[in-house]
């Protein structure tokens, strides 16, 4: 039988749609009883510790992969997820801000949550050559995987050669292009958007499966993700992903 995932960003999807669980993590009411010794020094002493200020990404770096990637969007989105011929469910996406390199990269955490498989944190960075993934709550990639470049021009494609390493460990790779298209409008459960798709095709690799991914990813500028179809092709068998975006915040 064909493993399944929950998707994430377009480059990143395949390596936590199929057969991926989360690493453990601390639960709410372990991280909620562990206390640092300065904070809590601070508190016995009636202290309180300053907010650090809100970070801001400079011009620069608010190109249109930024833009098109949803990053500077506040609030949670909310989609809906179909797998296969399953019931669809209803899950979310919120991207926070973490650090600004003000010369070289900000920083963001991007929250999924509602999938079948479990809730998931990535790790992107927007850097003046486009938007990368760097990790999500499987593991670390081991270079930067682009997910869109700093322009998207139609037409305009690059190749994707990532692997996924947990404990420096290779747990699965992906092989593949991606590819701009010409604009196109697109109407969903949240509204009629005009979009930038970006097509993907290639080969995924990972727990004893060789497959054939091919998908596409609707983007829409100011607003970030769409809609999203992957299917993925292995023994024989599909499986197959559909996202639509259900709400944008108010």
């Amino acid at each position: 039988m064909m493993k399944r995932c929950i998707p994430v960003s377009m480059g990143a999807l395949v390596w936590v749609a199929w057969g991926c669980s989360p690493a453990a993590e601390t639960t709410p009411q372990e991280q909620k009883d562990v206390k640092s010794p300065i904070v809590a020094s601070k508190a016995e002493e009636g202290t309180k510790e300053e907010k650090p200020s809100t970070p801001s990404v400079p011009d620069f770096l608010k190109h249109d992969g930024y833009h098109y990637y949803g990053l500077g969007v506040p609030g949670k989105l909310v989609y809906t997820f179909t797998q296969d011929k399953q019931a669809p469910v209803e899950v979310s996406q919120k991207i926070t801000l973490k650090s600004v390199d003000a010369e070289k990269k900000a920083v963001f955490e991007i929250l999924r949550e509602g999938f079948p498989g479990g809730n998931v944190t990535d790790t992107v960075e927007a850097t003046p050559e486009g938007v990368f993934s760097v990790s999500t709550s499987q593991g670390v990639f081991k270079k930067p995987s682009r997910e869109l470049p700093q322009k998207l021009s139609p037409g305009y494609t690059w190749d994707i050669n990532a692997e996924l390493e947990q404990a420096g460990t290779t747990q699965m790779k992906i092989q593949a292009q991606q590819k701009v298209q010409p604009t196109e409008k697109i109407k969903v459960a949240a509204g009629e958007f005009e979009c930038i798709p970006v097509a993907l095709s290639g080969t995924f690799s990972g727990q004893g499966v060789e497959a054939k991914i091919v998908g596409k990813t609707w983007y829409a500028k100011g607003v970030g993700m769409v809609k999203q179809e992957v299917t993925r092709s292995a023994g024989g068998q599909e499986a197959k992903i559909l996202l639509e975006l259900k709400k944008r915040p108010s």
